[in-house]
C-alpha cells in the first residue's frame, strides 16, 4: 500500500503537471487528517515531521474530510480555509477531494498548482475517480491485514491449546501460556494471576444436617427428622 501511494501521487503531479500532490489519511479516532504519502523532498519533510491536520474547519483538508465533500481553493488568498505550508510557498490554488468507501471517509487526495484557477469541473472528475480507486484499494488492504491477523491468532490459539494439553501439571501450563503470550504478542513480560478460591465453611459442630429441620421426632429419641 505504501508503494501503490507513493506511486499515485508521483503520477498525478507528473501526469497533471501539479505542484504538489498529498493523501491524508484519518488517524483513528478520526480527530486527525495526518499525511501518509506526498511528492518531492518537501513531501519527505512533512512526512518525517508527522505533518497532520485537524478535522473541521480552518483547512481544505479539515473541510474536505469533515464534510466528505470535494473543495477548490482557485485563488488561496481569498479562500478562508486554505492554511499557507512555508515549505510550499508557491502554492496559488489547491483542490481536495475525499477518499471514501460506502459513505465513510478515509482521508482526502490534495493536489496545488503555482497558478490560480487551476481546477475546473473536469479536473475534479478525475481526481475523485482516482481517490475512489484508492480508497477501495485501502480499505481491500486494511480487510486483508485484519484477516490476516484473525487467521494468525486463531494458529496461535490452537497451537497454545495443544500445548497446553501436552503440560504435565498446572505449573507447565502457566509457563507454557505465558511464554507463548509473551512471544506472540511481543510482550517483555506476561504475568499469570490465579484468584484464590476460599473453601466453604464447615457446618458448626451439633447443627442440623442439610434439609433438617432440627426437631426431635415424636419418638422424643433426639434424632432430627429425615430431610
Amino acid at each position: 500500500m505504501d508503494e501503490l501511494l507513493k506511486q499515485a501521487v508521483e503520477l498525478i503531479r507528473d501526469r497533471f503537471g501539479y505542484y504538489h500532490a498529498s493523501v491524508f489519511l484519518l488517524d483513528e479516532r478520526g480527530e486527525y487528517a495526518v499525511l501518509r504519502e506526498s511528492t518531492g523532498d518537501v513531501g519527505a519533510r512533512l512526512k518525517a515531521r508527522g505533518h497532520r491536520l485537524a478535522v473541521g474547519p480552518g483547512s481544505i483538508i479539515g473541510w474536505v474530510t469533515s464534510n466528505g465533500q470535494p473543495r477548490v481553493a482557485s485563488d488561496v488568498g481569498q479562500d478562508p480555509e486554505h492554511v499557507q505550508n512555508e515549505l510550499l510557498p508557491a502554492t496559488r490554488s489547491e483542490a481536495a477531494v475525499p477518499l471514501k468507501v460506502g459513505g465513510r471517509v478515509l482521508g482526502a487526495l490534495d493536489v496545488q498548482s503555482i497558478e490560480s484557477n487551476t481546477f475546473a469541473q473536469a479536473d475534479l472528475n478525475v481526481l475523485q475517480l482516482v481517490a475512489d480507486q484508492l480508497a477501495i484499494a485501502l480499505e481491500n488492504s486494511r480487510l486483508f491485514t485484519r484477516q490476516r491477523r484473525v487467521a494468525n491468532m486463531e494458529h496461535v490459539v490452537a497451537a497454545l491449546t495443544t500445548k497446553i494439553y501436552q503440560s504435565p501439571n498446572v505449573n507447565a501450563i502457566l509457563e507454557t501460556a505465558a511464554t507463548e503470550l509473551g512471544r506472540v504478542l511481543g510482550a517483555h513480560k506476561v504475568v499469570v494471576r490465579l484468584e484464590s478460591v476460599n473453601p466453604a465453611p464447615a457446618p458448626a459442630s451439633g447443627a442440623a444436617p442439610a434439609g433438617g429441620n432440627g426437631h426431635r421426632d415424636e419418638s422424643g429419641n433426639g434424632h432430627g427428622s429425615q430431610p
